[in-house]
């Protein structure tokens, strides 16, 4: 007898999934795009920490990490030196198929590893599902989604809904890579931006925006983010570029664009 899995979707969470799919199907870079989606991420799996990275298959490292949170200085802590020290993303990123952490390795051997003790345990990172999308002939991006010890691990439910969603996440990432060369203007000024004055990822973002002349209500709703937090971030851009105001800050911007 054939099983059929049955999957309940509340009303809360189909909103959700809605959300997910607009999110998906709108024109982006790579970076956008994953950048877009892990906070939607987060909010359809009750995740308390959601990052995404792309394997680089030249420098056999991740790199270009985004995540759900404003503060987002622990992916460059990641990037620079934990990657290396993980244990977790060499046994899931060959399945290419949204798996449970705890599918691959067994929670007592996850927490005593170095690994958790010195970053997973410092963010509260406990119960995890990662995604890694592959379209049969590149890594795209990954979803690295996390809950808190207090937290039930994800269940089946959950894991099928990102089942569910994993044709599109793909699509929609070989799509943003195909048309990459449309936006590496803005991603090479972000990134110079980010490596210059040590910018955080949205920091740059608004930081570039300003530099092209956008105002603060548009740079708002350009980036999904309120009129406040723009402010926020202008305010801490100009700190760390030394510069004491807006016109200031375009013009040194001029020369890494």
């Amino acid at each position: 007898m054939q099983h059929i899995f049955a999957m309940y979707i509340s009303p809360q969470n189909s909103r959700v999934l809605s959300k997910a799919i607009a999110v998906l199907c709108t024109p982006a870079s790579s970076l956008a795009l994953r950048q877009n989606f892990v906070g939607v991420v987060a909010e359809l799996l009750n995740a308390d920490y959601v990052a995404s990275f792309v394997w680089n298959d030249t420098t056999l490292s991740f790199s270009d990490g985004v995540c759900c949170l404003d503060d987002d200085k622990h992916l460059r802590i990641y990037e620079s030196q934990y990657q290396f020290e993980d244990p977790i993303a060499p046994r899931l990123r060959p399945l290419r198929v949204p798996t449970l952490v705890s599918q691959v390795i067994p929670e007592k051997e996850l927490v005593q590893s170095e690994f958790f003790d010195k970053f997973l345990n410092a963010e509260s990172m406990y119960w995890g599902m990662n995604v890694f999308a592959h379209n049969g002939f590149k890594d795209l991006g990954d979803l690295r989604i996390w809950r808190s010890k207090d937290k039930n691990d994800f269940d089946c439910d959950e894991l099928e809904m990102v089942k569910l969603l994993y044709p599109s996440i793909v699509s929609a990432l070989t799509r943003s890579t195909s048309n990459e060369h449309l936006h590496d203007s803005e991603s090479l000024a972000i990134n110079r931006l980010k490596q210059v004055f040590h910018l955080s990822h949205r920091e740059a973002q608004v930081t570039d925006l300003v530099a092209k002349g956008l105002a603060d209500k548009v740079i708002a709703k350009q980036l999904d983010i309120s009129f406040t937090t723009v402010r926020t971030y202008l305010s801490c851009a100009l700190k760390k570029t030394g510069q004491s105001n807006r016109k200031s800050l375009m013009a040194l911007c001029a020369n890494y664009r």
